[in-house]
């Protein structure tokens, strides 16, 4: 959990108080304004017949504007149209003969007097029944425009008689909607209360944190000495076991505590670097511990193990520089190989009186490495 809490796991899960907080504002919102709705709610019981009423007045409404669009734009058509009638200009037909050297029988003018008259009238009864459309369509509009203020007036009355009420179901809609708020409201409230909680666990997970890296920093100030000594001993295990590498004894003061590393070059491929970097630790640990404690432990013991995939040459150096250093401070090195390894490291003569090559016997009389098992 601590783990969880320092990584903003259960800020994810849960959402942090930024974010949780506008959230329930809103809410909360809604809330209030849908109290006052329902503390100002009226049922009316013919509500939803008043409400068709509205919306059909709003339609008529609605069509009325078109028509009287259109209405007003025949208006505008029919002056223009009876702007422009008028009688052809026969004077200027006369001209044009005349002109022309011809002179016209008195008849032929006559003729002519005659038609120019029927055309007047004619125009005139155009423009006539021009002004009647006009007319006709102007009461049209005015009709309209009475039809519409009349409908905007019920209209407006409706809306007052509608004003804070309503049916029964939009009251018990709101009342289920309230209340779904109210328990949504609830579980944000619990969020945010347990975001805040989290966020200062985090918060005093990171002092302590910090707290504690100032700390390890101060420690391997004090002990600069301590990790002077450790680090050469490392260099020294390194210098032994390779002639073109070298390594580095690496201590970081990290949130989680001290972090230990030991760095040759050419690792990180899980071979048999690595496994010489955990034999110059254990070497340098059991140096540390037996300056430390009287006398340590008194042997270190390393498995066939640690030496897979190591170069027969190293595994050799290893074995010939861990038993230099702990006999050198009086105690044990102990080593189990495999038997068909012995062969491939070349050791000395002077190492074969350390060279234990055990003993197995199943019969009756034996045991193993010298303990009897009585088999029932």
């Amino acid at each position: 959990m601590k783990k969880a809490i320092r990584e903003g796991t259960f800020g994810r899960m849960f959402g942090s108080v930024a974010e949780i907080r506008p959230e329930l504002n809103r809410v909360e919102d809604r809330m209030t304004r849908l109290r006052e709705q329902t503390a100002n709610f009226e049922v009316l019981e013919e509500y939803r017949a008043f409400a068709r009423e509205a919306a059909d007045a709003r339609r008529r409404i609605k069509a009325i504007g078109h028509e009287l669009v259109q209405a007003r734009q025949t208006i505008e058509h029919l002056r223009r149209v009876s702007e422009v009638e008028r009688p052809p200009e026969y004077a200027a037909l006369d001209r044009i003969y005349k002109a022309a050297g011809v002179e016209l029988p008195g008849v032929v003018l006559r003729r002519f007097d005659d038609v120019k008259t029927f055309q007047l009238s004619v125009v005139e009864n155009r423009k006539a029944h021009l002004t009647e459309q006009v007319a006709e369509t102007q009461a049209r509009i005015a009709a309209l425009e009475a039809e519409m203020e009349s409908l905007d007036l019920m209209q407006s009355k409706i809306m007052q008689v509608l004003a804070g009420k309503g049916a029964l179901d939009d009251f018990t809609r709101m009342g289920e909607e309230l209340a779904a708020l109210e328990m949504q409201a609830t579980l944000l409230k619990e969020k945010l209360r347990n975001a805040e909680i989290l966020e200062g666990k985090k918060n005093q997970a990171q002092i302590e944190r910090l707290t504690l890296h100032e700390r390890l920093q101060a420690d391997h100030r004090q002990r600069e000495d301590v990790l002077r000594a450790a680090m050469r001993r490392i260099d020294a295990a390194i210098a032994d076991l390779y002639d073109d590498r070298r390594g580095n004894l690496i201590v970081d003061a990290t949130n989680k505590g001290p972090e230990f590393r030991i760095n040759i070059q050419g690792d990180g491929n899980r071979g048999g670097i690595d496994h010489m970097e955990i034999f110059c630790f254990d070497l340098m640990l059991y140096q540390a511990a037996q300056e430390r404690f009287d006398g340590g432990p008194g042997f270190l013991i390393h498995d066939s193990h640690l030496f897979d995939g190591v170069d027969p040459r190293q595994v050799r150096s290893a074995l010939l520089l861990g038993k230099s250093v702990i006999d050198g401070l009086g105690g044990q090195y102990i080593v189990t190989l495999n038997s068909e390894t012995l062969p491939l490291l070349s050791l000395d003569a002077e190492t074969a009186d350390d060279i234990l090559t055990p003993r197995l016997s199943d019969d009756e009389a034996g045991g193993l490495f010298g303990i009897r098992f009585e088999l029932k």
